[in-house]
């Protein structure tokens, strides 16, 4: 039976995100991308008989978190097609020019009859949601249809509805997965408390920068930029991280800075280039050695420059939440990021207790922290180490995820 006031919830949604579609670019990809999805996987799955196993990634981030184990399961039973839905436009492109998803869509809203007509169509032999985003229609049409239902590098807190008294409903939807893989130890504790068994298998976002640096594709700009000066790379810098960042870059004319916007908006990249004096990478030419600042202004590319830099900051800890901070892990640098909104992100916490990650919140605080830091150079080369391990010691999450699901 659905819940009414969830069904409320779901149409206020749907209500709101229209009428922010009337002027707002992404909530219009949003409604937009959803009004054709049923014909699409009419046409795309209604010749074909192969058995399918549904993706479910909110956004961007949790499908990249998702690859490694698409790819572990692809590996695993090569005959099954991989279906991806995301719920945020952000994902749309990562999703859609991914050689490893056979099909991808939109995930239609979550009223009873979208959830009960999407799984019809799709059939799926196997459901994978990642990290977290609990549909509680989909979830009961897909358990009410025996169908093998997994939780996956899923990441709890004490403040979350389902440990509180009146997280009945949310419970529930946990309860409707046959296996939870939970990333860390407290929220295994967690899920004790409301007897859910879970197995601990890490994180597979490990995994997925682990394969991002073995790529070790290379950008001859920026090597040239960089020149063997000193270098920070600024990832996924948002508004809120801009004014911190503009004031590091006067204060610091030693250094040399790669910056790359969480979003690739030209009104603000102009704004920037004129505050920082920068160069675009798209106008980048050899005789740019002497700019000190070096704008990314294009999708894609951060993963693979985190290796031009000694130092990054990762943009999100003055806003909606921190960043990728296993990025710049990966390659072994310390990592700076805003001080207000990092708690809840383990990896942000494991890198501060590894001291290796650091909290600021303002251009002096970050100043002092960078200058004790780089007066050091013992304590820099053991950062490295502890990074080198850290990564080291966290990956397989995908492949324990495998082999503990049993066969297909």
């Amino acid at each position: 039976m659905t819940n009414p006031l969830y069904s409320l919830f779901i149409a206020l949604i749907d209500l709101v995100t229209r009428f922010k579609a009337l002027w707002n670019a992404k909530d219009k990809r949003f409604v937009e991308g959803r009004k054709q999805v049923f014909k699409e996987i009419t046409d795309d799955l209604g010749a074909q008989n192969d058995s399918i196993a549904w993706f479910h990634c909110a956004s961007v981030g949790e499908f990249e978190q998702g690859l490694p184990l698409i790819q572990a399961y692809q590996k695993a039973f090569p005959q099954v097609k991989i279906l991806v839905t995301f719920f945020s436009p952000s994902a749309e492109e990562a999703v859609k020019k991914s050689a490893d998803v056979d099909f991808s869509y939109y995930l239609p809203l979550d009223y009873n009859s979208n959830a009960n007509k999407f799984v019809d169509l799709i059939n799926p032999t196997v459901v994978f949601f990642i990290k977290y985003e609990f549909w509680a229609n989909y979830l009961r049409v897909v358990s009410e249809r025996r169908v093998k239902l997994i939780l996956a590098s899923a990441i709890f807190r004490d403040e979350q509805p389902f440990f509180k008294w009146y997280g009945g409903f949310h419970r529930r939807m946990l309860r409707r997965f046959n296996k939870l893989f939970v990333q860390d130890q407290h929220s295994s504790d967690l899920l004790a408390t409301i007897d859910l068994p879970c197995l601990v298998s890490g994180d597979t976002r490990f995994d997925r920068v682990i394969e991002l640096k073995n790529l070790n594709k290379s950008f001859p700009e920026i090597e040239r930029f960089t020149n063997g000066q000193k270098t920070m790379i600024v990832g996924s810098m948002r508004d809120e991280d801009e004014d911190l960042i503009s004031e590091f870059i006067k204060a610091h004319k030693e250094l040399k800075f790669v910056v790359a916007p969480h979003e690739i908006n030209e009104n603000k990249i102009i704004s920037f280039q004129a505050k920082s004096d920068g160069v675009r990478f798209s106008q980048l030419s050899e005789d740019d050695k002497s700019a000190r600042v070096l704008i990314i202004d294009n999708i894609g590319m951060l993963s693979q420059i985190y290796k031009y830099g000694q130092y990054a900051y990762v943009g999100g800890g003055f806003s909606t939440g921190i960043h990728n901070l296993l990025e710049p892990a990966v390659n072994e640098i310390p990592v700076f990021f805003g001080n207000e909104d990092y708690a809840r992100f383990k990896e942000a916490n494991d890198l501060i207790e590894l001291g290796a990650g650091f909290p600021v919140g303002s251009v002096e605080e970050m100043t002092t922290v960078f200058m004790d830091l780089d007066n050091d150079t013992g304590r820099y080369l053991e950062i490295r180490q502890t990074l080198k391990k850290y990564v080291s010691d966290n990956q397989g999450a995908a492949q324990k995820i495998i082999s503990a699901i049993g066969n297909n």
